[in-house]
């Protein structure tokens, strides 16, 4: 019997998969041993080919003596894709491809994360190297010993993963041809680096969308009625029910609010002098609010990125740091939220080495003694068959051993000490709250009318069982209790009460001013949601959601590359949350497309086509035969467009200066092979001496390192950043770096300074 050859996604996997089947002697680039060999994939190694491969114009030539060659060729549509290896990473890829190939081996066995972007980067490496030995997939959702163990005495076989395979290649080849076809017709005729793939657009739409939104709004004062009950119960017009019609339309907006102060003003007279109200409504129900879902990579990374400012890169870069090398939760990245019922029964114990945590054990006492509530909303078989929710792995029993502290690389991708505890903080409070039982509570409505027809109404609420909601507050420290006497600190407001029917005056009727606001920028959070949502449709009076915009591990990357192609930036609005906000760039390059690039809905409905790949609703021809058509029209519309648009060729803003307002440059320093060794950020504004050094040297005394590119943006955009620090001692704590002017020799210079904030817990 031959070899088995595993191929895990990363160096760490094969190392944990080698260690874990025995595979004991270390060669170049895999172990061997006990019957099997494991390699593994160096990042992306193979990738489909360029154009100059299919003997379009290489990339290289566009701009030169072939530029009109390389125009009129467009759209690119190969007959048939080719693969080729990424010179990077060729090194690890001859390696794999030898051992693919060796007569000794039997079967391949693919040991990436079990979403379908992982399998289709694996399944690319044996596809090139020309293997056609069987294939089988390993199917863990952690890398603890035991789940690696359990999985490969379990391998499955290949068939029941093809169908997301053809659809990640699907996705491939359509954004190669639009991604390929559009960049390059748009460079070309507009004479600038211009990158417009498939997905960025719809993307940059929804930020673009926003912000002319905002730009265009304008605030109004609008007014609203608060009368006074006899007893002391407030009461409020309810604009949009029976009464409204008494103003005419001229004084109304188009959401039914007043604009005019002295029609308010007469109508709150009236009811105020007027004969008792009388009491249409008085409603007493019962109603219970179910618990959140467990998490999806999604749901993690906008609430990160809502209470913690983490992007979305960083978020899935810390959860996977958290999944892969400190095995402390499965694998991140997933779109399901459900759980198996094998799962379920396996929760129990999870739950409770969570409560050997001083910090849970008070939530885990009282979520034990109460019972676990599983249920449809958590536990789905068929939606968590490939993929399941993030949760906690067995590895938490070594949780006060572990040391969360990242490695040279995570750093670089933006996860810290901090980073990782608050993201395992909330994957294991989301579990904590998910197998929670319902919060009930009772709620009443008072609705009366008044002689002139106005409607004014109330409502209260008070909670008969805590569930969930308790369970948050003693997570957030607002409250404390034991097992299920715990009592949430808020007892809610029930009305007193009332009769239908029952005349009822009124103390006092006032008018309150109030003013129109303008919606706010989208931040990362905001826009995840927006491409979670981008495919939804409404089905039967509910919600139903497409694919949306990407697939959920892939969003992130999305973001960043409209980050990277300088389409957006980090808006300065003086406050603590990062906003998004378009560049000239960014505005300029949906001017130029045409509408059907960036419609969220079109890009929804061709996500919505490769799911059908995936799911084998859909031939991969049959999904091909639509989109070429479509690609070649959309070039071709670009193409002819007059849209007057001019791309200045000069450097991008990469933010507001914080000492005179000018637009803020980057430039590379680099060495003469064209490494970055650091990045200086100025301003552009004449005579302004603002400066900032990604090398200073106060990021090398405290940091050890430089700034990222993404730290020096915050730091900008608000005028400081707070960063994890360490001192000569050895001990970690907080530093605040900030700007100061300093003047020597009658020039002023900008100094980065730093300050000790606090220590680390």
């Amino acid at each position: 019997m031959g070899y088995r050859l595993c191929i895990a996604e990363t160096p760490a996997g094969g190392r944990d998969i080698a260690r874990v089947v025995g595979a004991a002697n270390r060669h170049s680039g895999y172990y061997e041993g006990a019957g099997y060999l494991v390699t593994w994939a160096d990042g992306q190694m193979v990738r489909l080919a360029g154009p100059g491969v299919y003997g379009y114009v290489p990339q290289a030539e566009i701009f030169a003596e072939r530029r009109a060659q390389a125009y009129a060729e467009l759209p690119l549509a190969p007959a048939e894709f080719q693969l080729e290896v990424i010179k990077a990473t060729q090194d690890q890829y001859f390696i794999a491809e030898k051992l693919l190939n060796r007569a000794d081996v039997d079967l391949v066995v693919i040991c990436g994360d079990m979403c379908a972007e992982s399998s289709a980067l694996l399944w690319l490496i044996i596809k090139k190297s020309g293997c056609c030995k069987p294939v089988a997939r390993f199917c863990a959702t952690s890398m603890t010993d035991g789940a690696i163990s359990s999985a490969m005495g379990a391998l499955r076989p290949m068939g029941g993963f093809m169908g997301g395979i053809d659809g990640e290649l699907c996705r491939k080849n359509a954004d190669w041809i639009l991604g390929e076809s559009m960049s390059r017709a748009l460079s070309l005729k507009y004479s600038a680096g211009i990158s417009a793939g498939r997905l960025q657009p719809p993307t940059l739409f929804f930020v673009v969308q926003r912000y002319l939104e905002a730009k265009r709004f304008e605030a109004g004062a609008y007014y609203t009625m608060r009368a006074l009950l006899e007893g002391g119960t407030p009461v409020y017009w309810e604009r949009g029910v029976k009464g409204s019609d008494l103003f005419p339309a001229p004084i109304m907006d188009s959401e039914g609010r007043v604009i005019d102060r002295s029609a308010a003003d007469a109508a709150a007279l009236a009811v105020a002098a007027g004969a008792p109200g009388i009491v249409k409504e008085f409603t007493v129900t019962k109603m219970a609010a179910d618990r959140p879902r467990l998490y999806d990579i999604a749901g993690l990374q906008k609430d990160a990125n809502m209470m913690f400012g983490y992007s979305a890169a960083a978020t899935l870069a810390t959860a996977q740091s958290l999944y892969e090398r400190f095995k402390l939760l499965t694998c991140p990245r997933t779109g399901s939220r459900y759980i198996t019922s094998g799962m379920a029964g396996e929760a129990g114990g999870l739950i409770s080495l969570i409560g050997d945590i001083g910090k849970y054990r008070g939530c885990v006492d009282r979520l034990l003694s109460d019972g676990l509530n599983f249920g449809s909303r958590i536990v789905d078989d068929a939606k968590a068959a490939l993929e399941h929710a993030i949760v906690v792995t067995g590895n938490m029993r070594d949780y006060a051993s572990i040391k969360l502290v990242p490695g040279k690389e995570e750093a670089a991708k933006g996860v810290t000490p901090d980073s990782l505890k608050a993201i395992l903080d909330l994957v294991i409070c989301r579990m904590l709250l998910s197998l929670s039982r319902p919060y009930v509570y009772e709620r009443t409505v008072l609705k009366v009318e008044f002689p002139n027809g106005l409607v004014f109404t109330a409502s209260g609420s008070a909670p008969l069982y805590p569930g969930w909601k308790g369970m948050q507050a003693l997570l957030s420290g607002d409250a404390s209790g034991r097992g299920g006497q715990f009592t949430p600190p808020d007892p809610g407001q029930m009305l007193p009460p009332f009769k239908v029917g029952q005349q009822i005056c009124v103390s006092s009727c006032t008018v309150e001013a109030k003013r129109t606001a303008p919606p706010k920028l989208h931040t990362e959070a905001t826009l995840l949601a927006a491409m979670e949502c981008a495919g939804a449709v409404i089905e039967g009076g509910a919600v139903i959601l497409g694919e949306g915009i990407g697939a959920p591990a892939s969003r992130a990357g999305i973001i960043q590359d409209l980050f990277d192609a300088g389409f957006v930036k980090y808006a300065d609005s003086g406050e603590n949350t990062l906003y998004l906000e378009p560049t000239g760039k960014g505005m300029s390059v949906l001017r130029v497309l045409p509408k059907e690039i960036y419609s969220p809905h079109a890009a929804a409905g061709w996500e919505n086509m490769i799911g059908g790949v995936a799911r084998g609703d859909l031939g991969e021809k049959e999904f091909m035969d639509g989109f070429l058509p479509f690609a070649a029209r959309m070039v071709n519309e670009a193409k002819a467009a007059d849209t007057g648009v001019f791309f200045k060729r000069e450097r991008e803003a990469h933010g507001v200066c914080p000492w005179c307002g000018g637009d803020v440059r980057c430039h590379e320093n680099k060495t003469d092979e064209g490494k970055i060794l650091h990045l200086r950020y100025y301003c552009s504004g004449n005579g302004c001496e603002f400066t900032l050094n990604t090398n200073d040297v106060n990021f090398h005394t405290f940091l050890g390192r430089h700034l990222t590119a993404k730290e020096a943006l915050v730091m900008i955009a608000r005028g400081r950043v707070i960063l994890d620090a360490h001192g000569r001692s050895g001990g970690a704590h907080k530093r605040e770096f900030r700007f100061v002017r300093r003047k020597y020799k009658g020039k002023t210079y900008c100094n980065v300074v730093s300050e000790c904030q606090s220590s680390l817990k």
